[in-house]
């Protein structure tokens, strides 16, 4: 029967496909972060996890395979799942063109087959159909492997639609096929690989758990504060090293943002960031101001951070004039972030055109990656499984100034 009414039964199928092989293995990672408590990117051990990630999707649609092998017949599904895709085809080259190639090139191959497999029976049709697996397999399955290592596990699920796609041809192909015994190794493997995935270490060294130690003082106070850059819940080692607080406190005197997990220490010892006034000249619109900025610590950044009230108008480095934008994210007030990176012992040589001939109360802050000796418990606490990223740890240091 390929009437237009079991081409539109067909047609249904598509859809709850797509959904079950969505929503299984949506449902099945989300097991896994609750038993481990957390989400996170890229696991120790990614082999489980993959294999919870196709066992799923394809569990999925052998459910859906299941059912409408008891009341639809091969062509309706299989014609249903070429409208759905053509459907798709001509939403994606609407609204992405380049991506409905993915899609328009296995359809045509799939139309092809199946238009001239029909003048033969409906066994030959299904074995010659299974030759458009090759065109499929490339554009679904073919790109779950590098979205799952780009994106990680915590976007795993940008991968999902894929093998859903995948699912809505391949659910046409085995209609009418025996699946209990498909079904059952199916949800063994998915139990097992769950099972595996729940009980392995989130952490190895060839995957480590990202934790940057960041070191904040506010100069010409005797103190100083530790807290850790992290994402995912902390190990033991590094929860028992220290007493962390979990007051929320302000740990930059400019900015709002409230820090947890900190603790106090003493001062670092470190030389103070230094400036220099080298002109210092007052006009109708305002002042120019001509500073030199050194890290004695031999920094690698430095920055400078003004009231909206000194109305800077422009900067100007080694000769280049730049106009600055106003930053107000969890800061009390508005703020001018001049931010200069790879100094190390070179002098910063800025001119400031301001508004204002006020004094100014400015912070000048340097950033190194070298800690005090006071953070010597907690790097040989930061185990193997354990490591630094990106910008990675950080002594901060903040000198509240006046120009």
């Amino acid at each position: 029967n390929t009437s237009f009414r079991g081409v539109f039964k067909g047609l249904q199928v598509t859809p709850l496909v797509l959904v079950a092989s969505i929503l299984v293995p949506y449902g099945a990672f989300q097991l896994i972060a609750s038993v481990h408590g957390t989400t996170f990117s890229w696991p120790a051990y990614d082999l489980p996890y993959r294999i919870v990630l196709f066992s799923s999707g394809f569990l999925g649609g052998l459910l859906i395979a299941l059912v409408s092998n008891k009341y639809l017949e091969f062509h309706q599904v299989m014609l249903g799942a070429c409208f759905a895709w053509l459907a798709l085809a001509i939403a994606l080259y609407l609204y992405t063109p380049v991506a409905a190639n993915l899609i328009i090139l296995p359809l045509i191959v799939i139309s092809l087959i199946y238009a001239i497999s029909s003048f033969f029976s409906e066994q030959i049709t299904r074995y010659a159909l299974l030759l458009s697996l090759v065109f499929v397999v490339p554009v679904t399955l073919g790109l779950v492997l590098p979205l799952e290592a780009s994106q990680g596990y915590r976007l795993i699920i940008v991968t999902m639609p894929f093998i859903a796609l995948f699912m809505t041809i391949f659910v046409p192909l085995i209609h009418g096929a025996e699946l209990k015994l498909p079904l059952i190794a199916t949800t063994i493997t998915l139990a097992i690989a769950l099972v595996v995935a729940i009980s392995s270490p989130l952490y190895s060294e060839h995957r480590p758990q990202h934790v940057n130690i960041i070191y904040f003082e506010q100069l010409g106070t005797d103190e100083g504060y530790y807290w850790l850059q992290h994402r995912n819940p902390l190990p033991e080692q590094l929860q028992t090293a220290h007493e962390w607080s979990s007051e929320k406190k302000a740990l930059v005197p400019y900015s709002a943002f409230e820090y947890s997990n900190w603790y106090q220490t003493e001062a670092s010892g470190f030389e103070e960031v230094q400036y220099t006034i080298k002109s210092d000249q007052s006009h109708d619109t305002g002042r120019t101001l001509e500073l030199g900025l050194t890290s004695p610590r031999n920094a690698r950044t430095i920055q400078l951070v003004l009231p909206a009230t000194t109305k800077l108008a422009s900067f100007r480095l080694d000769g280049n004039e730049f106009k600055p934008q106003q930053i107000t994210d969890n800061l009390d007030e508005r703020y001018y972030f001049l931010r200069f990176d790879g100094v190390y012992e070179r002098e910063v040589p800025l001119t400031l055109e301001l508004g204002s001939s006020e004094p100014i109360e400015a912070f000048l802050i340097d950033r190194s990656t070298e800690l005090p000796r006071s953070a010597s418990k907690l790097l040989e606490q930061r185990s193997k499984v354990l490591s630094p990223q990106h910008t990675g740890d950080r002594a901060i240091l903040i000198k509240t100034i006046t120009l």
